[in-house]
């Protein structure tokens, strides 16, 4: 969370439950949203999908390739969306299956 933060990104990720965070399991913060591939309900917003899915992307390559920790397992349900005007936030969930990648690792998929 903190990487996308200082890396300008408009996402919204759940905070950690304090002492609900172990090896084998966690639970985090609730956060308001529908789903994102709610095509009627975006559309009834006026949100612009393309822009949406944009920052999603966004979030997911700045995760490998700045950050070096992303979410293994992106799936839609693992994907909100939160709507503040005719914009939506993605909200990325369930960070329970990640992977650390070296510098090296990073750097090539940067290339």
């Amino acid at each position: 969370r903190n990487g996308l933060r200082a890396a300008g990104l408009d996402v919204v990720v759940p905070q950690e439950l304090e002492g609900w965070v172990s090896r084998r399991a966690f639970a985090m913060d609730f956060c308001e949203g529908f789903r994102f591939t709610d095509v009627d309900r975006l559309v009834l917003n006026g949100v612009d999908r393309k822009a949406m899915a944009a920052r999603a992307l966004h979030a997911t390559a700045c995760q490998m390739m700045e950050i070096g920790v992303f979410n293994s397992d992106p799936h839609a349900g693992n994907l909100l969306s939160q709507v503040r005007g005719t914009s939506a936030i993605p909200v990325l969930l369930d960070f329970g299956n990640c992977i650390r990648l070296t510098q090296a690792q990073r750097l090539a998929y940067c290339r």
